[in-house]
């Protein structure tokens, strides 16, 4: 390192700063105008969006999305109470895929039950017979994306 710093200029008392300019700051973008009604296959929800929800069994569910013309998946935030009634598997049309944010859940699909812990995920043709169990203490947040749309 020592060559770096042979080559520059022996210091030969106070320098003074070099005059600088700041440039101004650019202006703010204005605010994007929303559109008066969404395109249909598209749809955009906002964090602060008052999201529906759904209360079934031991289940609570929160959507994730608005409804758009001819758009089919219906995903959600399901937070999973432990306990319950053990619900029997069963098969309908569609698919369902769950990834586990926190928690366990225990999940019956054609009678091979597997333990998912948080990262897990689980993707199926919801017509396998399936069932989902919280057998612990705490709750179970899952992120689920289904077909057809439950609610």
């Amino acid at each position: 390192m020592a060559e770096f710093f042979d080559d520059a200029p022996e210091a030969t008392g106070p320098r003074e700063a070099p005059e600088t300019t700041v440039p101004p700051a650019p202006p703010a973008p204005a605010p994007a105008a929303a559109p008066a009604e969404p395109p249909p296959h598209f749809t955009l929800t906002r964090a602060e969006t008052a999201a529906t929800e759904y209360v079934s069994g031991q289940q609570t569910y929160r959507m994730l999305s608005a409804r758009g013309p001819g758009l089919v998946l219906e995903p959600m935030l399901v937070h999973i109470a432990p306990g319950g009634k053990r619900e029997d598997a069963y098969g309908h049309a569609g698919e369902e895929f769950a990834f586990v944010l926190e928690g366990e859940l225990l999940y019956e699909v054609d009678g091979v039950e597997h333990r998912l812990y948080p990262g897990d995920s689980l993707h199926l043709r919801s017509s396998t017979p399936h069932s989902m169990y919280n057998d612990t203490d705490r709750v179970t947040t899952v992120v689920s994306v289904v077909t057809p749309r439950l609610f």
